[in-house]
């Protein structure tokens, strides 16, 4: 039987679940930090990346996460695809090359790149979550 994350628990999964995209974004920033002045940009970058990791997180991966553990399928590969797929979706639909907003010149190649950017960054952030729970957690005692 597995056991539910605590509150606590929850809540530190997803700090730091929404800390994994903010750190990619930072050190994107602080490798091309030489040009364009992104040097005065990086607080409000790193700021507005871990807002929209936290409402991303609040809005589509709890519901996924609470599904996933009411199936008892509370696992890291679970978690992990889970993650890829919750943060695929979302990027795909908004960088699709035949969407009315779209840049006409991108590809479907651009947007292979761009989902497996997200879908990795998903899955690492799922996983950083059920880290956290499973480290927080009491353990079962065995019958």
């Amino acid at each position: 039987m597995q056991q539910r994350p605590g509150l606590l628990a929850i809540v530190l999964g997803m700090l730091a679940s929404a800390a994994v995209p903010t750190l990619g974004v930072f050190a994107l920033m602080l490798f091309f930090i030489a040009e364009d002045g992104w040097a005065d940009w990086v607080t409000l970058v790193v700021a507005v990346t871990f807002a929209a990791a936290l409402l991303h997180l609040c809005f589509l991966g709890l519901p996924a996460i609470y599904w996933l553990i009411s199936k008892q399928k509370f696992r890291a590969w679970p978690m992990a695809l889970t993650g890829a797929i919750v943060a695929a979706i979302p990027v795909s639909i908004l960088t699709f090359p035949y969407a009315p907003w779209a840049d006409p010149s991108d590809t479907l190649a651009d947007l292979g790149v761009a989902v497996l950017l997200f879908a990795s960054a998903g899955a690492v952030s799922a996983l950083a979550f059920y880290g956290v729970c499973r480290a927080m957690a009491k353990p079962v005692a065995a019958v």
